[in-house]
């Protein structure tokens, strides 16, 4: 019975952590932002053929959240323009719990217990605590049921996030690229925000391998000294 709780208590923490969040959200799950509307619009006039524009014959960009564009384009497209609130409240709030679930799985990948020596059950208890951390955040539950594109901007933020340290702990593309793209089609400032993780990144690596030469030259020094003591210990 003990192995069997040691083996699914990973699994459980994220769920733990996701409770406040699945709470608040249904407590604001009536709320939803009226600039969703706009792209509502956008997306209806984009499925009956008059284009991504606000007005026909007004060919004018007005939107700043294109995949989430295209997601509701193609909500209206499979169920109908009077489902398009619903369900992307309902998408935006699996975004949502998906960005707790990713919060958890990016403490992980930043404190392995390989490399921090830390007990495993402590990096479980901390990834939770980041987890729910996020959960329990009023704002981030709200924003999660407006219909807007920021739980899912968030999402594909960190679903980068985690498969770049992925890339960099284990040498191989787990699609970090794809994933930075994806949120930079759905806000703008996604490409702002790709180059200042792989910057910090950069300067993380920089200055971890400056310690592990500043390291060797401090061994390599007192190594010599050692050596000259035994030397004129010996004459």
């Amino acid at each position: 019975m003990n192995s069997k709780i040691r083996t699914f208590f990973p699994f459980l923490l994220p769920v733990l952590a996701l409770l406040p969040f699945v709470f608040q959200a249904a407590m604001y799950y009536h709320y939803i932002n009226d600039d969703a509307y706009i792209t509502f619009r956008f997306s209806r006039n984009l499925v009956q053929g008059i284009g991504p524009f606000f007005n026909a014959g007004e060919h004018v960009e007005g939107y700043t959240n294109f995949l989430q564009m295209l997601q509701t384009a193609l909500v209206i497209l499979l169920f109908g323009p009077a489902h398009a609130p619903g369900i992307s409240k309902f998408l935006s709030v699996v975004y949502g719990a998906g960005c707790v679930a990713l919060t958890f799985l990016l403490f992980r990948s930043l404190f392995p217990e390989k490399n921090t020596g830390l007990p495993r059950h402590l990096t479980l208890i901390g990834a939770t605590a980041a987890a729910a951390m996020v959960g329990i955040s009023p704002a981030f539950a709200v924003n999660s049921t407006s219909g807007l594109e920021t739980a899912m901007f968030t999402f594909l933020l960190l679903m980068g996030m985690l498969s770049g340290i992925h890339e960099l702990l284990r040498g191989r593309w787990y699609g970090s690229g794809i994933a930075f793209a994806l949120a930079e089609l759905t806000r703008p400032e996604g490409s702002l925000l790709f180059a200042a993780f792989w910057t910090a990144c950069a300067v993380v690596i920089a200055v971890s391998l400056r310690s592990k030469q500043d390291a060797g030259a401090r061994r390599a020094f007192f190594d010599r000294i050692v050596k000259e003591k035994h030397i004129r210990m010996l004459f």
